[in-house]
């Protein structure tokens, strides 16, 4: 299923992130495998390094995060982040998710984080 599908059907939603100053693209973040029957999805990001360290998305996580329990109704957010990547670790850590002990089948080198959001943003 191609990208255009995939918003059509409400499995894939994209955000940009820009800058308030001049609207540059700066990153992206984005709700996938969205399960309503579950009341879970994933969420994937990337953010261009110049603006990594500065907060620019832990505020669009937070709001991205809000949003999938307010409006979606979701209660829990999956993230797979590499095991060698640091940066990410410590910046899903920082929005609550905890580490699973699952491992990915197809890549042995993905973590699994969850974020339980039952109450957390209401």
């Amino acid at each position: 299923m191609g990208f255009i599908e995939n918003i059509k059907n409400n499995s894939l939603t994209y955000w940009a992130i820009t800058r308030k100053e001049n609207e540059k693209l700066v990153g992206t973040i984005c709700l996938f495998d969205v399960s309503e029957e579950q009341k879970k999805c994933e969420i994937g990001y990337e953010l261009l390094r110049e603006y990594q360290g500065k907060g620019i998305m832990t505020e669009a996580a937070n709001k991205i995060i809000k949003y999938s329990n307010q409006t979606l109704g979701l209660k829990t957010i999956d993230a797979y982040t590499h095991k060698d990547n640091e940066s990410s670790i410590n910046f899903i850590k920082k929005l609550k998710f905890k580490r699973m002990d699952s491992v990915d089948e197809t890549n042995s080198k993905l973590i699994l984080f969850r974020l339980n959001i039952s109450n957390k943003n209401k």
